[in-house]
């Protein structure tokens, strides 16, 4: 079985188009103390997810994983559009997949080095260890042009087409297509300490625990609700945006054409969220509970 991921509704390139396949399986990553975001459509998909200690690796589905030393312990893994990453313990890239878009060819000054990894629609981004950012893959709309200069950075987000990085002043420096204001970040904005990118939109958590969003509002995903506050956790999705709260709670806004921002009634005790292209995940300790668009086709 292979799983397919909803739709954008049209929001992709039609340059994405021409070089995707209109089927998307989606790659599925399991690890120990598995945190993380999801996002895809029907023209591509993305998943990512975050290991709090090295483990084991194990994907399944449209492409297989490569062959890897006895004993590699992955501490992180991320898909794009038809790609994937992974990161191990000893701080080097694994990646396979399609490289049409050279997006499975990591530069060799990333090996040994790379501290975070994000994988956009069909390209890469890694968090080196000296807080700079490499980047590579499809550059369409400037995505791995990483701006010059850029230094101090503790984490990166890539979206559809565009890419994010937060500094260790907590400033937000984006690139990449523009077209809904994704990469416009808003002036004076300060104290982030987490990001994430959706289809269109970005989303930026303070440290004083209230969200900033900006980009693409056709949905509303970018009108954060009156008075959020004591958030933890953030992610972005097609055209929706998620908030983990303190109390465990979720709060959710943007489309809902498929639910996905309609939260369970009954929804407590989250412990991590996930955005997909039009569905959400929340993690609840010891398993995952899904809400929003999620199609099955055999292919």
């Amino acid at each position: 079985m292979t799983r397919e991921l909803g739709s954008f509704g049209g929001r992709c390139s039609v340059s994405k188009l021409v070089r995707s396949s209109l089927r998307l399986r989606e790659r599925t990553i399991r690890g120990p103390s598995l945190l993380g975001w999801v996002w895809g459509a029907a023209l591509f998909a993305a998943f990512q997810a975050q290991a709090a200690q090295g483990g084991t690796l194990v994907g399944w589905g449209w492409m297989s994983m490569p062959a890897v030393a006895s004993g590699t312990r992955f501490t992180a893994a991320s898909a794009g559009n038809s790609l994937s990453v992974a990161l191990t313990a000893d701080k080097s890239v694994v990646t396979w997949g399609d490289n049409s878009q050279g997006q499975c060819t990591p530069p060799a000054d990333v090996k040994g080095v790379a501290t975070a990894i994000a994988a956009g629609s069909d390209h890469v981004l890694v968090l080196k260890a000296d807080g700079t950012v490499a980047a590579w893959g499809d550059t369409i709309h400037g995505e791995t042009q990483v701006p010059r200069g850029l230094s101090n950075v503790v984490a990166v987000a890539a979206g559809l087409d565009f890419s994010l990085a937060l500094r260790a002043d907590g400033t937000v420096v984006a690139w990449g297509n523009n077209a809904g204001g994704q990469t416009a970040v808003p002036n004076g904005l300060r104290g982030v300490v987490a990001i994430a990118a959706g289809g269109a939109h970005s989303l930026a958590l303070s440290g004083d625990g209230t969200v900033v969003a900006w980009g693409s509002n056709g949905s509303g995903q970018t009108g954060v609700p009156s008075g959020l506050s004591g958030v933890v956790a953030i992610a972005a999705g097609g055209a929706h945006s998620l908030a983990l709260q303190t109390n465990g709670m979720v709060v959710a806004w943007g489309d809902d054409t498929w639910g996905q921002t309609s939260v369970p009634a009954s929804l407590s005790g989250v412990t991590a969220v996930a955005a997909g292209g039009d569905f959400s995940l929340a993690r609840l300790g010891g398993f995952d509970q899904r809400f929003g668009n999620l199609h099955f086709a055999s292919g």
